[in-house]
């Protein structure tokens, strides 16, 4: 673990879904995104507002260019799915946070 301010932190890794909404008009399927970040916290639930305001921020993040079958669309932050902490070893170095790992693409209709 590591310490800031005299804070014994560690290491999650928070499960956030999202997912694609169309701007206007009828939508059968969803695209549904599970994205989990890599988060340094002193607890779970510090872990869990971290990956909320992240994950929060990163679907609002739209310049007006996303589109689904050519049509606008929006990401919708749905929640997040679980937060587990992170057993490693520490040798060679640290862990660095901010490390986004894709899941695969779910669509459902």
């Amino acid at each position: 673990m590591n310490s800031m301010n005299g804070k014994a932190m560690a290491w999650f890794a928070a499960h956030a879904i999202t997912y694609f909404k169309l701007k206007s008009g009828v939508q059968d399927c969803f695209t549904v995104w599970e994205n989990v970040y890599l988060i340094e916290a002193s607890d779970g639930n510090e872990a869990q507002q971290k990956a909320e305001a992240w994950a929060k921020e990163e679907a609002s993040a739209n310049d007006g260019s996303l589109r689904i079958d050519d049509q606008p669309a929006t990401m919708v932050f749905s929640g997040i799915r679980k937060i587990i902490s992170v057993a490693h070893w520490e040798q060679e170095g640290e862990l660095n946070s901010r490390v986004v790992a894709m899941a695969p693409i779910h669509t459902t209709c």
